[in-house]
């Protein structure tokens, strides 16, 4: 539904990047609110991706 909410302002490659995002929501969603057990160095390597997500997005928004 963003992508094409979007389409028109930011352009369709851009939306569908943008889009991908979803995926911290429901990373630190399921950890946070359904309590799954992370290690610490699991919960390490959640957040470098996490952070790296949002760096892609944030550079491909810019282009």
């Amino acid at each position: 539904m963003f992508i094409s909410a979007a389409n028109p302002n930011v352009g369709q490659a851009i939306a569908a990047t943008l889009s991908q995002t979803g995926v911290i929501v429901g990373t630190f969603g399921a950890i946070f609110l359904l309590k799954e057990k992370k290690t610490p160095r699991q919960m390490v390597y959640i957040v470098i991706g996490s952070i790296l997500v949002v760096v892609g997005a944030i550079l491909i928004s810019r282009l």
